[in-house]
């Protein structure tokens, strides 16, 4: 109890800059108290109780098990089963994803069904499993994740000059939604168990990486798949057809009511958690024919993240993201964009510093940082970058720039600032890409683009909305290592003198 209090007020104290920037701007901004406001707090409330008892379940089941297989698998010496367990659970984590499903029906719709959303999932379940075995097989190679990840996002600028834009949007969402607060800590504690397992290899150098990899290779097959449709001459697909822009508040709406409602999402979490917890049996009782050690600890465990997963979920739909959606609105409408972006902004610090992969992210990495770079620091660098990429990607819609232009420009910086960071940091700052952008991000982020395509009269919602996701992934990457750089460079001056 005493542990549990302790971290349920960490995760309160992250609550503050959310809270502070929707009240500050309700009151000395828009001048209007917001309707709901004892919801919203009780939201707030479930949200807090939500992330401290998923991160405790996590420490007592996902953790340990992804850990313990890695380090069992490579004493066993056997390549064939290390890569076919991180293929598995590649696969295994993505392929319920209920963010992906909707996602996935989202663009069947979109599309008049030319794109499948069977096939679609597919696409980024194999992509996903795919890069994670060659994660895994690149730290047994001992090979720098540099080599992989700038080879991803160059090979991406292409194939993004070629795919209709609305296709471009659909990828990077479909890579942002292909890590979660459960394939998080289960792929850094695969990562990081396989580096330590293995002699001579370094778990800050080493046991990073997996999430840059899977958030990258949905972006580039997606897009190829969306080429063998939209791109052939001999295609028969259906041009794009215009999405029926509804409000975000209207897609976050429950369609059941009471109890119906709550056993839904109940099994939404069930059904994204069978998938692993499936591989992990199958892998822990074929491969290794041996019983977990500590069985009840695990179904503990499991309980509690379960249980905090929904209300997490439920702390969510309380109204935080109705709110954000409302007074993007209402700021949009003013004469001066300045209080738009200053929102955009401040909300983007916001709900990342309360963003449950990556608060699990950090909470892991903390081992792995010592010296480096403070959990701290990570935590404000990364909420800085979602914030600066959330501004940019909101200029690019005010402004009417070309997404392709923008995405150019942007991995251009990334690539150059990659070959002047130190390369024990190049690894992990690829990695909180993908977690930035996670369970509350990804919707927060939609939420303000469709919002913002409303208020525009734009009927483009897919292609508007997403590109902010695009942005909002890329430039924590950029930050953390210019912060890496810096704190570099701070060190070999003290140290000269």
């Amino acid at each position: 109890m005493i542990d549990f209090l302790r971290h349920l007020r960490t995760v309160a104290g992250s609550l503050l800059p959310l809270i502070l920037v929707i009240g500050l701007f309700q009151l000395a901004v828009l001048r209007r108290v917001p309707e709901g406001m004892a919801l919203m707090l009780t939201g707030l409330c479930l949200v807090a109780i939500g992330i401290t008892l998923l991160l405790r379940g996590l420490d007592l089941s996902l953790f340990p098990v992804g850990r313990r297989l890695a380090d069992v698998l490579a004493a066993k010496g056997s390549l064939f089963w290390l890569l076919s367990f991180g293929f598995a659970l590649g696969v295994g984590s993505v392929a319920a994803e209920p963010a992906l499903i909707a996602v996935a029906d989202k663009a069947q719709a979109i599309s008049d069904g030319a794109i499948r959303a069977s096939t679609l999932r597919i696409v980024v379940a194999l992509s996903v499993g795919l890069v994670v075995a060659i994660g895994m097989l690149r730290i047994v190679l001992d090979h720098p994740i540099q080599w992989y990840v700038l080879g991803g996002y160059l090979l991406l600028l292409p194939i993004t000059h070629f795919t209709p834009t609305e296709i471009t949007g659909l990828a990077f969402d479909a890579g942002a939604v292909s890590v979660n607060t459960i394939t998080v800590p289960l792929l850094l504690a695969l990562g990081m168990g396989l580096a330590a397992a293995l002699r001579g290899r370094n778990v800050l150098t080493d046991g990073f990486g997996l999430l840059a990899l899977a958030v990258l290779a949905p972006r580039i097959a997606v897009q190829i798949y969306g080429l063998l449709v939209y791109g052939t001459p001999a295609s028969d697909a259906a041009p794009l057809a215009a999405y029926p822009v509804a409000p975000i508040g209207d897609m976050l709406r429950p369609t059941h009511g009471g109890f119906a409602t709550l056993a839904h999402d109940l099994l939404r979490i069930l059904q994204s958690l069978l998938p692993i917890v499936g591989v992990a049996l199958l892998f822990q009782y074929v491969a290794l024919r041996r019983p977990f050690a500590q069985p009840g600890r695990l179904a503990g465990g499991l309980t509690l993240l379960i249980v905090g997963l929904f209300l997490f979920v439920e702390g969510l739909r309380m109204g935080i993201f109705l709110l954000g959606e409302r007074m993007a609105i209402q700021l949009g409408a003013l004469d001066s964009p300045f209080y738009l972006y200053l929102f955009v902004f401040l909300v983007g610090i916001g709900t990342t510093l309360v963003e449950p992969a990556l608060n699990a992210f950090a909470h892991k990495a903390r081992e792995a940082l010592r010296g480096n770079m403070t959990v701290r620091a990570l935590r404000t660098v990364v909420a800085l970058g979602v914030a600066v990429g959330m501004v940019v990607g909101v200029h690019r819609m005010l402004s009417g720039g070309s997404l392709e232009l923008y995405l150019a420009v942007t991995i251009g910086a990334l690539v150059v600032v990659t070959a002047l960071t130190p390369s024990r940091i190049v690894a992990l700052a690829y990695d909180v890409g993908g977690v930035a952008t996670s369970d509350v991000t990804v919707p927060f982020i939609t939420a303000l683009g469709i919002a913002l395509t409303i208020l525009g009269g734009s009927n483009d919602a897919l292609a508007q909305g997403f590109g902010l996701v695009a942005f909002a992934s890329l430039f924590p990457i950029i930050l953390v290592m210019a912060y890496a750089c810096l704190v570099d460079l701070g060190v070999r001056a003290r140290d000269s003198l």
